[in-house]
């Protein structure tokens, strides 16, 4: 039931996607349940399709190809960067808050414990 279920809203999306987007695109699926594959929009509509991607030089087929791992790399790297910038982001907070209690005469530096780098950029 779950299988039949997802594979029509599957379908059914590719279908948005090539009347919204104005692409080919096609599916084909191997159910657990049946012998043949299933095949959007259908095994002729499949083969049409494959036969022009494959017609594409093979520099252009692969240049925005992506696989699990390239996608998951990805990801990650730009996960990182969003993780670098909130550093700075943080670093540059915890400056100016060490800073603002300086200014206002509410702390001594050796009373507080801060992260060293952040008070050696002080100096």
């Amino acid at each position: 039931l779950t299988f039949k279920k997802r594979s029509g809203g599957l379908m059914k999306k590719l279908e948005e996607l090539t009347t919204l987007c104005g692409v080919q695109a096609c599916a084909v699926l191997f159910s657990p349940y049946e012998s043949n594959p299933v095949a959007w929009p259908s095994r002729g509509g499949v083969g049409e399709v494959f036969s022009e991607f494959m017609e594409i030089p093979m520099m252009e087929r692969t240049n925005k190809m992506m696989n699990q791992e390239s996608y998951t790399r990805q990801r990650i790297n730009k996960e990182e960067e969003q993780l670098k910038k909130l550093r700075e982001e943080n670093r540059d907070f915890a400056i100016r808050e060490l800073m603002l209690h300086c200014l206002k005469g509410k702390m001594m530096m050796e009373h507080y414990h801060y992260n060293p780098s952040v008070v050696q950029d002080l100096r």
